[in-house]
């Protein structure tokens, strides 16, 4: 798969690593897959702490929810958005919507970094009434605990979790 992020955004240490990624899992035709990219990525010995790459495997895994924005046809879209009004929040993904604003929060695993993604999502509701927010994750772990708080009314901000690479986000 050849890259179809702007070069700018590539532009740095993670953004070559991406790239230098992408194009050799690209050769193998079984791997054409975001979930199968994401696991040729954690196999990759990266060559940096365990520190830094826990920061490289969350951009790149950004990077690769931007790829999958783009193959959909999900655009325009916004990296690292804020919107006026809108304070404390910056967000991974905002999406043009006509009616409302839709953003896309990545954490590569939930543990305790949801909350953020629901802080987010409860601002930018205070603002949009009508605004989505949408939690990518690649863990499964917790997904469906948290889903059924959300639905319960017990986590506020958050629409829906979704595991990247199992749901269709156009739904």
């Amino acid at each position: 798969m050849q890259s179809r992020l702007p070069p700018k955004i590539l532009d740095n240490e993670t953004g070559q690593t991406y790239q230098a990624l992408i194009a050799d899992i690209s050769e193998d035709k079984d791997s054409q897959t975001l979930a199968n990219y994401i696991c040729k990525i954690l196999e990759t010995d990266m060559g940096v702490s365990e520190q830094a790459r826990k920061a490289q495997v969350g951009t790149i895994f950004e990077l690769l929810m931007a790829e999958m924005l783009l193959q959909h046809k999900i655009m325009p879209f916004y990296r690292q958005a804020t919107l006026l009004n809108v304070p404390l929040s910056k967000f991974d993904f905002l999406c043009y919507h006509p009616q409302r604003p839709v953003v896309f929060s990545t954490k590569f695993s939930l543990a305790e970094r949801w909350r953020q993604t629901a802080f987010e999502g409860a601002s930018l509701k205070q603002v949009y009434r009508h605004g989505k927010c949408y939690l990518i994750t690649y863990k499964r772990e917790s997904v469906k605990k948290r889903n059924d708080e959300i639905e319960d009314g017990r986590i506020f901000g958050i629409d829906k979790i979704l595991i990247a690479g199992t749901t269709n986000l156009k739904t």
